[in-house]
């Protein structure tokens, strides 16, 4: 699922989603038209100019004017322009203020964030990236969709720099809030899928990195135990040891990547983890005590005895 890939599903959804009422479709209607509509004027005649390089955006521009007022529509569709001249660019001029108490009725504030997103938002890939913004131009626009994101609960970082302004979040939990108010509900459910397995992803990689760490901490021990039961049973004093300590050392060289639980289960009598680390670490002292003794004197390892437990 590319970055391109779930935003345009996001751009869909929200275009092909009906609004809850006229006043609802005139808020959204506002809000696209505040983001794309330009205006010109030769002479005294006004010319209202449509343009967007998105098409949802276009589209749903274009739909909602079908469905608010009945109009001639000029489009050149390589230019992805709409052109509204006389009387019906003086309708859909009266159009881009936003319906009166707007902010008081819900369903209109979701409607025309839902505009403004298929205007200037961008929504990551929530497999790869958390990611979600805005990008405004009008400063008023920007206070605008800010203050109507708060009343729903919503708080955005925003930035302002030469070329606008960028209401934005990596808060996985915000943008999966931001999709479920603007009405992409599926999407929204495609993201709470991606954070799943993203934690899930997390769980076992986190896992099987200690698992992995583990058992190279056991391989150098046991490497380590066996080269020091091979110098013990090489000595003389293997024959002094107590039983207990050889049926360790007997153990430990016939299964190397066993763990201390499997080994002391397989004692006689068994004994539990801290009984056969006990006896390793025995082993180690004796070993580490012959290898001082060898590279001192010779001929000294038969004083070293080991007295039963």
């Amino acid at each position: 699922m590319a970055q391109q890939d779930f935003q345009r599903r996001v751009f869909l959804e929200l275009t092909e989603q009906e609004p809850a009422s006229r006043k609802a479709a005139l808020a959204e209607l506002s809000a696209i038209l505040g983001c794309i509509a330009r205006e010109e004027r030769d002479g005294g005649e006004r010319t209202l100019i449509l343009q967007s390089s998105r098409p949802e955006a276009w589209n749903k521009c274009f739909t909602l004017l079908k469905k608010t007022i009945n109009i001639t529509v000029e489009i050149d569709n390589a230019e992805d322009v709409l052109c509204f001249c006389g009387d019906a660019a003086e309708q859909i001029a009266s159009l881009m203020q936003p319906p009166e108490r707007m902010e008081a009725d819900e369903k209109c504030l979701r409607s025309f964030l839902a505009g403004q997103f298929l205007c200037t938002g961008s929504v990551r890939d929530p497999l790869r990236d958390y990611y979600l913004s805005f990008e405004i131009l009008s400063e008023v626009q920007a206070e605008q969709t800010l203050r109507f994101l708060k009343r729903a609960g919503i708080l955005l970082k925003r930035t302002d720099h030469g070329k606008g302004h960028v209401l934005m979040t990596r808060d996985s939990g915000v943008i999966v809030d931001v999709l479920n108010l603007l009405g992409a509900h599926v999407c929204m459910m495609d993201m709470e899928n991606a954070r799943i397995m993203k934690q899930m992803r997390g769980r076992i990689n986190r896992k099987v990195n200690c698992e992995t760490a583990n058992i190279m901490k056991t391989v150098a021990a046991s490497r380590k135990q066996l080269e020091q039961i091979q110098m013990i049973r090489e000595s003389s004093i293997w024959e002094t040891l107590p039983e207990s300590l050889q049926q360790m050392a007997l153990l430990r060289e016939k299964f190397p990547e066993s763990s201390l639980q499997e080994l002391g289960e397989m004692l006689e009598p068994p004994v539990g983890k801290s009984g056969v680390n006990h006896r390793l670490r025995r082993l180690a002292a004796l070993a580490e005590e012959l290898q001082k003794r060898n590279t001192g004197s010779q001929g000294e390892e038969e004083r070293l005895r080991i007295s039963e437990e």
